[in-house]
């Protein structure tokens, strides 16, 4: 295959290759994004914990009718409870 440069001058003007090490472009990329990322992972933190007391807020006066409920109706239970 021919090359398209015809002379010394031409090859001159060619753009050159350039080998950067590979591990640079990773650590680019974590320092640019690693606080926004941590921000991001604290606000699902949160919204996640807010929802579990949401559900524990919605769940609990029914639980413990519930289980008293359970508790009297099982025999089971009621061995427990008299020993």
């Amino acid at each position: 295959m021919d090359s398209t440069a015809t002379n010394d001058q031409e090859r001159a003007d060619l753009p050159e290759l350039a080998i950067k090490e590979g591990g640079g472009g990773l650590d680019a990329l974590r320092r640019r994004y690693s606080k926004p990322l941590y921000v991001l992972l604290t606000l699902v933190g949160l919204i996640l914990a807010i929802a579990c007391a949401n559900i524990a807020n919605f769940c609990w006066p029914v639980l413990p009718r519930d289980s008293a409920k359970w508790h009297s109706g099982s025999a089971w239970a009621q061995a427990v409870l008299a020993s």
